[in-house]
C-alpha cells in the first residue's frame, strides 16, 4: 500500500507573523503593566506628601518651634499650635487639600480647638492638592462616617507634648480621639489612621 506523507511544512513567512503576533502582545501587556505601575506610584507619591505635612505639623509641636506670627522680630512658639486642615474634593473631579498651618487666635480670642480653621487670621506655612486621579474616598471620626455634607477636618498638634485635637470644620470643638482617612485611586488605595490618644500614624496600602 502506498503511504501519503503531508509534505507541507511551516513557511519561514508565516512563522514571522506568529513572532510579530506575540511580540505585539507582550508591547501591549507590558505598555499596561508600566501605565498601572506609574499611576500607583503617583497615587503613594500623593498620598506621601499629605502624610509628610501631618508628620511636620507634629514635628513642629514637638520640637517646639518658633515663628513671627506677630510680625515685630520676635519669634515665639505659637500657642494655638500646628494645625492641618483637610478637605474632601468632590467636583469637578475628586481631589482633597491639605494646609499646614499656625494657629493664632481669632478675634474672639478662640483657637481652632474650639472653633475652626479660618484662612483670614491664621498663618499658612504650606499647601498640597492632590493630582488627577488621587482623592479622599471617606473620612471617619470615632468608627463614624463623615456625613455627605461633612468635608472638613482639622488636626491640632499643640505645644510642647504634641498635645493632638482632631475636630470637624465646623465651629464647635468636636475633639474625636481617632481619625481615619481611606485615600483612593483607580488600582490602590491607602488607609491612614491617627489617634490623639498614642498619638500615632497606622497606615495600611491595599491593591485594588
Amino acid at each position: 500500500m502506498k503511504k501519503i506523507f503531508n509534505t507541507k511544512g511551516v513557511t519561514l513567512a508565516e512563522i514571522m507573523v506568529t513572532m510579530a503576533v506575540l511580540l505585539m502582545v507582550f508591547i501591549i501587556a507590558a505598555s499596561s503593566d508600566m501605565d498601572k505601575q506609574k499611576k500607583r506610584e503617583e497615587f503613594y507619591k500623593n498620598v506621601g506628601q499629605a502624610v509628610t505635612l501631618m508628620r511636620t505639623s507634629r514635628n513642629y509641636a514637638i520640637t517646639n518651634e518658633v515663628f513671627d506670627t506677630e510680625g515685630g522680630g520676635n519669634p515665639t512658639v505659637p500657642e494655638g499650635g500646628f494645625g492641618i486642615f483637610i478637605e474632601k474634593i468632590d467636583s469637578p473631579e475628586p481631589s482633597a487639600s491639605f494646609t499646614l498651618f499656625i494657629d493664632i487666635k481669632d478675634e474672639n480670642g478662640d483657637l481652632t480647638p474650639n472653633g475652626k480653621f479660618d484662612i483670614s487670621h491664621d498663618e499658612i506655612l504650606e499647601t498640597f492638592t492632590m493630582s488627577s486621579g488621587s482623592y479622599i474616598e471617606t473620612m471617619s471620626a470615632n468608627g463614624t462616617d463623615f456625613a455627605a455634607n461633612e468635608k472638613e477636618v482639622v488636626i491640632i498638634f499643640t505645644p510642647p507634648s504634641a498635645d493632638m485635637h482632631i475636630n470637624k470644620n465646623n465651629g464647635s470643638a468636636n475633639d474625636f480621639n481617632e481619625l481615619e482617612i481611606v485615600f483612593s485611586c483607580s488600582l490602590s488605595r491607602f488607609y491612614f489612621k491617627v489617634n490623639s490618644i498614642s498619638k500615632f500614624f497606622e497606615t495600611r496600602k491595599e491593591v485594588i
